[in-house]
């Protein structure tokens, strides 16, 4: 069974929020985030380049894309061994 969104409920009328992670730079918390499931996955390698629009990773078999395409295709991969 997968997990689902559901409407969050405002604690006493307000969201908090975390300050956890601000010093990192968008870029640096995706590539964590590739590179966790790419190991979790047992992936030794996650192949990265430059390319016009900024950078793009390869994790085989798959072929390049962006960052976030790449997330959500290792957590496509990940989900069966969960």
């Amino acid at each position: 069974m997968s997990a689902i969104f559901v409407q969050a409920v405002a604690d006493f009328g307000v969201f908090s929020g975390t300050r956890e992670n601000r010093r990192l730079s968008q870029r640096e918390k995706l590539e964590e985030a590739i590179l966790n499931m790419a190991t979790a996955l047992g992936e030794s390698q996650v192949e990265r380049a430059s390319s016009q629009s900024g950078m793009i990773y390869r994790v085989r078999p798959d072929s390049f894309q962006s960052a976030s395409n790449t997330i959500v295709s290792l957590s496509r991969r990940l989900m069966p061994k969960i």
